[in-house]
């Protein structure tokens, strides 16, 4: 294992930490200055602001990087541009035109409205970061990243300190995460452009390229999105506000564990071939890491919900803390679970396809049941929880079948796993009923909480470290 690919990896991971480090950060700073309502109308700014990267960067880069033709560097930027300004377009008469039912909508077309210039200069980003990618250059993509982030966090806060207006201060933080990023790749990967080579032909096949790209990730990103936006139209912004906080907090053990496993464990299990034997292995270690890792943060996120009306010393967000505790339930069925990592390590994409249209369908048709008729945050929570289960056993079916992985034994290593942390709930149980809810009880609390899973893990699973040791130095070592 060369020391640039353990220092490139090392860098991604300490990326990823600190940026979602510092997006939780903002969001208790922001949600200490707001309301619920606003924050749900913060939510449903983010949802489109979201959606610009596909639609005006991801399938330019994907593209670039999969051609890795200098002919077509000016023509992906035109086309990008063309697209741009066509949205543009769109948001102006939408801005001029349109007057929406709901006077939520109309904020967020304010929002919108003002971010058209940022728009113009995302294209500029293409090819740089193509570029860097392409030459595996990860330690820069990381830095920019970081620097980025840092620079819209501070600004941000500053804006919101101010102002006392999260509106303007989520719309700030957007523009220069933006401006700052495309500036940094731009500054450290120098490229050139000649619009005078403009090829019909070569604008044929990126867009076509382009079309289909984007329509599978806008479905992607959509189905994933639409319960906040059924909430804030069906239902209102306040409960929207409680139910992507709360979601916002439970994305921090996906973002921080299951991405980063994930990532380096691709190599791992593509590395079995065709032996089924010693891919069930590497996917059942796959399983208890994450398992292992998971479970715990999991149960500290459940008791530390109880905390967030006193350390946003708002009763308003007292709503978020059973929203926070049954999806953190609904976590625990999707945390062990890679069907993507699995099916893409064994060259079997549209199996992964398959899998992911079915509980999709489930999980949206389910979801717009529920919001549209219920009107109910919290049945929507039962619901999320209800299809995670759902969906736990389709993926296990699809994982058997065509990934020969023994579903006994990853249900049996999930059931050690949850086993070990349940003395950690009881232990908060005894201390929650003997001491009065604090900032000091709550230290108290995670710490001896912490001292009773080590102790566990001490007498009854001794090696499990070692097996942690082994598992990620054979993954970064491929």
């Amino acid at each position: 294992m060369s020391f640039l690919k353990i220092r490139s990896y090392s860098w991604i991971t300490f990326s990823t930490i600190f940026n979602q480090v510092l997006n939780v950060a903002y969001v208790l700073i922001l949600i200490k200055e707001i309301t619920p309502s606003d924050f749900g109308i913060i939510a449903l700014f983010n949802l489109f602001i979201g959606s610009i990267d596909i639609v005006l960067l991801l399938s330019f880069v994907s593209f670039s990087v999969h051609d890795n033709n200098n002919e077509h560097t000016s023509n992906t930027v035109f086309v990008s541009l063309v697209i741009t300004l066509f949205f543009s377009i769109i948001i102006l008469l939408a801005y001029y035109n349109i007057n929406f039912i709901n006077p939520v909508f109309n904020e967020i077309k304010k929002l919108l409205f003002y971010f058209i210039p940022i728009l113009f200069v995302i294209p500029f980003k293409i090819i740089p970061y193509s570029k860097l990618l392409i030459k595996q250059n990860f330690t820069s993509i990381a830095k920019i990243n970081l620097i980025s982030t840092l620079t819209s966090f501070l600004v941000g806060i500053l804006i919101l300190w101010q102002w006392k207006n999260g509106l303007v201060s989520v719309w700030f933080k957007n523009c220069l995460l933006t401006l700052v990023s495309i500036c940094l790749y731009v500054y450290k990967q120098k490229v050139s452009y000649n619009f005078n080579l403009i090829s019909i032909k070569s604008i044929k096949s990126i867009f076509k390229y382009y079309y289909n790209q984007t329509l599978s990730d806008s479905i992607g990103y959509w189905s994933r999105k639409v319960d906040d936006l059924l909430i804030g139209n069906f239902i209102n912004t306040y409960s929207l506000g409680l139910y992507n906080f709360a979601y916002n907090f439970l994305l921090i053990p996906q973002i921080l564990i299951k991405g980063q496993v994930g990532q380096i464990a691709l190599p791992s299990l593509s590395s079995a071939g065709k032996d089924t034997t010693k891919l069930n292995s590497l996917y059942l270690n796959l399983v208890d890491l994450l398992g292992f890792i998971s479970y715990p943060l999991i149960m500290v996120i459940i008791v530390v919900s109880d905390y967030i009306p006193i350390v946003l010393n708002n009763p308003e967000w007292i709503g978020a803390v059973v929203i926070i505790k049954i999806l953190a339930i609904s976590l625990i069925f999707e945390i062990t679970i890679l069907p993507d990592t699995l099916f893409r390590a064994i060259g079997k994409p549209n199996i992964n396809l398959k899998c992911t249209i079915i509980t999709k369908f489930i999980s949206i048709s389910t979801l717009c049941v529920i919001i549209i008729y219920t009107k109910s945050i919290y049945q929507t929570s039962i619901g999320v929880l209800a299809t995670s289960a759902i969906n736990y056993f389709i993926f296990s079916y699809f994982t058997k079948k065509y990934g020969q992985v023994s579903q006994l034994k990853v249900g049996k290593i999930n059931v050690q796993n949850i086993v070990t942390v349940i003395p950690m709930y009881v232990v908060f149980t005894i201390l929650s009923n003997y001491l009065e809810t604090s900032i000091f009880s709550f230290i108290l609390e995670i710490s001896i909480m912490f001292i009773v899973w080590v102790g566990i893990l001490l007498i009854f699973r001794p090696n499990k470290i070692k097996v942690i040791k082994k598992f990620f130095v054979n993954s970064l070592s491929k």
